[in-house]
C-alpha cells in the first residue's frame, strides 16, 4: 500500500514537472482514456490539475493522474511569429503572404492577420493578402465586413431602381 502511494505521488510529481516546464506551448496530451488533445496550451497547473486552452479558445481542466503522456511543442502562432520576424526584415511580401496562409490553415488567425496587415502596409493593393483577410474588391476599392454588405445593398438598390422596380 505504501509502495503504491509512493508510485502515485512520483507519477503526479513527474507529470506536474513535465507540464510546468514550458507554458504557452501547443502541446499534445494523451489521456489514459485514450483521448488525444492536440495543440493545446497549458494555461495553469498545480499538483492536482492542469487547465488547458483548446484550439477553439475554450478551457478544459484535467486531473494530472488522468494524463498518460505530454509532448511539448510551440504553437502555430508562436512558430508563425518567429518566422515572420525574419521575413519582415526582408520585406518579401510574397513569402509573408505564404506564411500568413499557413498560419490561417494552422488556426493562428490572430498572428496571421497581423502579418497580413504588415503586408498591406508594404503593398496596399496586395490581392492575396486582401483575399486571405476576407476582403472583396468592389467599385475599385478593397472592402471588408459590413462595408461589403452595404456596397452590395446599395448596388442592388441602384440596379432595381434602374430596372424600374423602385
Amino acid at each position: 500500500m505504501m509502495r503504491s502511494k509512493f508510485i502515485r505521488l512520483w507519477f503526479v510529481a513527474t507529470v506536474v514537472a513535465l507540464v510546468a516546464a514550458v507554458p504557452a506551448l501547443a502541446d499534445d496530451i494523451k489521456l489514459k482514456s485514450g483521448e488525444l488533445l492536440k495543440d493545446v496550451e497549458v494555461v495553469k497547473k498545480d499538483e492536482a490539475f492542469v487547465t488547458l486552452k483548446m484550439l477553439d479558445g475554450k478551457t478544459r481542466k484535467i486531473n494530472v493522474i488522468d494524463i498518460e503522456s505530454h509532448v511539448e511543442k510551440p504553437t502555430p502562432g508562436q512558430e508563425l511569429e518567429s518566422k515572420a520576424k525574419d521575413l519582415k526584415k526582408t520585406k518579401n511580401v510574397a513569402e509573408m503572404v505564404t506564411l500568413a496562409k499557413w498560419g490561417m490553415d494552422q488556426g493562428a488567425k490572430i498572428q496571421a492577420t497581423k502579418l497580413l496587415n504588415d503586408v498591406l502596409t508594404l503593398d496596399k493593393e496586395n490581392e492575396a493578402a486582401h483575399l486571405l483577410m476576407g476582403h472583396e474588391k468592389l467599385g475599385g476599392k478593397w472592402l471588408a465586413g459590413k462595408a461589403i454588405e452595404d456596397f452590395k445593398a446599395k448596388e442592388d438598390g441602384e440596379r432595381r431602381k434602374a430596372q424600374g422596380w423602385i
